[in-house]
């Protein structure tokens, strides 16, 4: 609220402060593009070779793994000295998960 407009020749982007008008109501101030391009999963599987399982005196081994939210693109940047765009679109940030599992078959 600092940079706000106070008089004729002002230069900001920060409207005059008002207790009888909202700007919010009439502004595309807060408005960004939600366009985006995200990289939501990656799942990866390994099956052990029978030959190998089969020397563990195993019928099958398998590892795996899943990486979800991994990465977000958003068309519009971040204000500057903001944590980024995302906090205008979401109450919390998404979670990154990373899960492991090993399946073996006797």
């Amino acid at each position: 609220i600092l940079d706000r407009w106070q008089k004729p020749g002002d230069i900001t982007d920060i409207p005059k402060l008002s207790l009888t008008a909202y700007p919010g109501k009439t502004t595309t101030r807060f408005m960004y593009d939600k366009s985006n391009i995200s990289f939501k999963s990656l799942a990866l599987t390994y099956n052990l070779p029978k030959h190998i399982a089969k020397k563990l005196k195993l019928e099958g081994i398998s590892l795996s793994s899943n990486i979800s939210n991994i990465w977000t693109w958003y068309k519009d940047d971040a204000e500057k000295g903001r944590n980024g765009i995302a906090e205008y679109r979401y109450t919390f940030p998404q979670a990154r998960s990373f899960s492991f599992s090993l399946d073996v078959k006797f």
